[in-house]
Protein backbone atom coordinates (compact mmCIF):
# COMPACT_ATOMS: atom_id res chain seq x y z
CA UNK A 1 0.00 0.00 0.00
CA UNK A 2 3.27 2.48 0.92
CA UNK A 3 4.48 1.76 -2.61
CA UNK A 4 1.07 2.61 -4.39
CA UNK A 5 0.91 5.75 -2.45
CA UNK A 6 4.31 6.69 -4.04
CA UNK A 7 3.91 5.77 -7.55
CA UNK A 8 0.65 8.42 -7.25
CA UNK A 9 2.82 10.91 -5.90
CA UNK A 10 5.08 10.38 -8.65
CA UNK A 11 2.52 10.53 -11.19
CA UNK A 12 1.26 13.84 -9.97
CA UNK A 13 4.83 15.43 -9.65
CA UNK A 14 6.51 14.41 -13.26
CA UNK A 15 4.30 16.58 -15.19
CA UNK A 16 5.57 19.27 -13.10
CA UNK A 17 9.59 18.83 -13.96
CA UNK A 18 10.12 22.31 -15.72
CA UNK A 19 12.62 23.06 -18.61
CA UNK A 20 16.06 25.39 -18.26
CA UNK A 21 16.83 25.87 -21.95
CA UNK A 22 15.64 29.70 -22.86
CA UNK A 23 13.80 30.07 -25.92
CA UNK A 24 16.10 33.33 -27.72
CA UNK A 25 13.65 35.25 -30.28
CA UNK A 26 14.49 35.63 -33.75
CA UNK A 27 12.77 36.42 -36.82
CA UNK A 28 12.09 33.76 -39.44
CA UNK A 29 14.07 34.07 -43.09
CA UNK A 30 10.78 35.72 -44.55
CA UNK A 31 13.12 36.24 -48.09
CA UNK A 32 12.24 40.11 -48.52
CA UNK A 33 14.60 42.17 -50.09
CA UNK A 34 14.88 45.39 -48.20
CA UNK A 35 16.87 48.62 -49.43
CA UNK A 36 19.68 49.98 -47.30
CA UNK A 37 18.51 53.61 -45.92
CA UNK A 38 20.86 56.16 -46.26
CA UNK A 39 19.56 57.73 -42.58
CA UNK A 40 19.76 55.26 -40.41
CA UNK A 41 16.98 54.42 -38.35
CA UNK A 42 17.24 55.23 -34.36
CA UNK A 43 15.50 51.83 -32.66
CA UNK A 44 15.83 51.44 -29.02
CA UNK A 45 15.00 48.45 -27.14
CA UNK A 46 13.33 48.72 -24.00
CA UNK A 47 12.55 45.77 -21.34
CA UNK A 48 9.47 46.63 -19.07
CA UNK A 49 8.78 43.07 -18.07
CA UNK A 50 8.48 42.67 -14.19
CA UNK A 51 11.16 40.03 -14.10
CA UNK A 52 13.85 41.05 -16.30
CA UNK A 53 15.51 37.77 -16.53
CA UNK A 54 17.22 36.91 -19.17
CA UNK A 55 17.37 40.33 -21.27
CA UNK A 56 20.51 40.39 -22.72
CA UNK A 57 19.90 36.94 -24.25
CA UNK A 58 16.39 38.43 -25.71
CA UNK A 59 17.74 41.60 -27.12
CA UNK A 60 20.82 40.11 -28.09
CA UNK A 61 18.48 37.86 -30.33
CA UNK A 62 16.21 40.83 -31.80
CA UNK A 63 19.05 42.43 -32.34
CA UNK A 64 20.84 39.84 -34.82
CA UNK A 65 17.95 38.84 -36.53
CA UNK A 66 16.59 42.97 -37.22
CA UNK A 67 20.31 43.80 -38.07
CA UNK A 68 19.65 41.02 -40.77
CA UNK A 69 16.73 41.89 -42.10
CA UNK A 70 17.46 45.41 -42.09
CA UNK A 71 21.04 45.39 -42.90
CA UNK A 72 22.53 48.41 -42.34
CA UNK A 73 19.46 51.06 -41.74
CA UNK A 74 19.79 50.73 -38.00
CA UNK A 75 21.25 52.47 -35.57
CA UNK A 76 20.63 51.02 -31.59
CA UNK A 77 20.56 53.61 -29.56
CA UNK A 78 20.63 53.41 -25.52
CA UNK A 79 18.28 56.15 -24.39
CA UNK A 80 14.60 56.73 -25.65
CA UNK A 81 15.51 60.38 -26.93
CA UNK A 82 13.22 60.90 -29.99
CA UNK A 83 15.36 62.47 -32.58
CA UNK A 84 14.80 66.26 -33.93
CA UNK A 85 14.54 64.34 -37.36
CA UNK A 86 14.06 61.02 -38.58
CA UNK A 87 12.71 57.76 -37.81
CA UNK A 88 12.84 56.73 -34.65
CA UNK A 89 12.04 53.22 -33.35
CA UNK A 90 11.03 52.02 -30.01
CA UNK A 91 9.81 48.60 -29.02
CA UNK A 92 8.93 47.76 -25.46
CA UNK A 93 9.02 44.39 -24.46
CA UNK A 94 5.87 44.34 -21.95
CA UNK A 95 5.62 40.13 -21.72
CA UNK A 96 7.68 37.53 -22.87
CA UNK A 97 7.45 34.30 -20.19
CA UNK A 98 6.64 31.00 -19.70
CA UNK A 99 4.75 30.55 -16.60
CA UNK A 100 3.65 27.31 -15.41
CA UNK A 101 0.00 27.06 -13.44
CA UNK A 102 -2.08 23.74 -13.04
CA UNK A 103 0.16 21.66 -14.78
CA UNK A 104 0.16 23.77 -18.02
CA UNK A 105 2.76 25.88 -19.28
CA UNK A 106 1.48 29.20 -20.46
CA UNK A 107 3.38 31.45 -23.27
CA UNK A 108 3.11 35.29 -23.43
CA UNK A 109 4.38 38.10 -25.83
CA UNK A 110 3.29 41.11 -25.31
CA UNK A 111 5.35 44.03 -27.55
CA UNK A 112 4.39 47.47 -28.00
CA UNK A 113 6.01 49.67 -31.06
CA UNK A 114 6.12 52.84 -31.17
CA UNK A 115 6.99 54.62 -33.90
CA UNK A 116 8.10 58.52 -34.77
CA UNK A 117 8.65 59.69 -38.47
CA UNK A 118 10.64 63.09 -38.68
CA UNK A 119 11.75 62.25 -41.93
CA UNK A 120 9.54 65.23 -43.49
CA UNK A 121 9.46 67.90 -41.33
CA UNK A 122 5.47 69.13 -42.58
CA UNK A 123 3.99 65.36 -41.98
CA UNK A 124 4.86 64.32 -38.65
CA UNK A 125 3.95 60.74 -38.34
CA UNK A 126 3.31 59.11 -34.88
CA UNK A 127 1.74 55.49 -34.15
CA UNK A 128 1.76 53.05 -31.21
CA UNK A 129 0.98 49.05 -31.87
CA UNK A 130 0.55 46.33 -30.44
CA UNK A 131 1.37 42.79 -30.48
CA UNK A 132 0.47 40.05 -28.60
CA UNK A 133 0.10 36.01 -28.37
CA UNK A 134 0.12 33.19 -26.10
CA UNK A 135 0.10 29.53 -26.24
CA UNK A 136 -0.80 27.02 -23.53
CA UNK A 137 0.32 23.55 -23.49
CA UNK A 138 0.24 20.79 -20.58
CA UNK A 139 3.77 19.33 -19.37
CA UNK A 140 4.59 16.27 -20.20
CA UNK A 141 7.72 14.88 -18.57
CA UNK A 142 10.92 15.38 -20.82
CA UNK A 143 9.61 17.53 -22.93
CA UNK A 144 10.79 21.06 -23.52
CA UNK A 145 7.49 22.73 -22.95
CA UNK A 146 7.82 26.20 -21.43
CA UNK A 147 10.66 27.07 -24.64
CA UNK A 148 7.91 25.75 -26.68
CA UNK A 149 5.13 27.87 -25.25
CA UNK A 150 7.62 31.07 -26.25
CA UNK A 151 8.29 29.66 -29.22
CA UNK A 152 4.70 29.19 -30.41
CA UNK A 153 3.89 32.67 -29.01
CA UNK A 154 6.86 34.38 -30.56
CA UNK A 155 6.11 32.91 -33.88
CA UNK A 156 2.65 33.89 -33.92
CA UNK A 157 3.74 37.82 -33.71
CA UNK A 158 6.66 37.83 -35.25
CA UNK A 159 5.71 38.11 -38.83
CA UNK A 160 3.32 40.67 -38.35
CA UNK A 161 6.27 42.53 -36.37
CA UNK A 162 8.23 42.79 -39.78
CA UNK A 163 5.40 43.83 -41.79
CA UNK A 164 4.52 46.46 -39.32
CA UNK A 165 8.08 48.11 -38.94
CA UNK A 166 8.84 47.50 -43.24
CA UNK A 167 5.42 49.36 -43.32
CA UNK A 168 6.75 52.25 -41.20
CA UNK A 169 10.40 52.40 -42.40
CA UNK A 170 9.23 52.02 -45.84
CA UNK A 171 6.00 53.49 -46.34
CA UNK A 172 4.43 52.62 -49.63
CA UNK A 173 7.32 51.51 -51.15
CA UNK A 174 7.54 48.23 -53.06
CA UNK A 175 9.49 45.54 -51.24
CA UNK A 176 10.52 42.71 -53.00
CA UNK A 177 9.97 39.09 -52.14
CA UNK A 178 12.27 36.45 -52.71
CA UNK A 179 9.73 33.53 -51.97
Amino acid sequence: MHLSKIFILFIFLLPSCSSTRKFTPVFSDDAVERPVLTDKIKFFLNDERKNQENQEQLFTGIRLSLNLKYKQSLQWVEAEDIPEKGLYIQMNIKEFDGTQKNMYWNGLVLIEILSVDKRNPEKVKESTQKFESSHKKFNFAGEETQFEVLEKSWGQVSDDILKYLDSVIFGEKAIKSNK
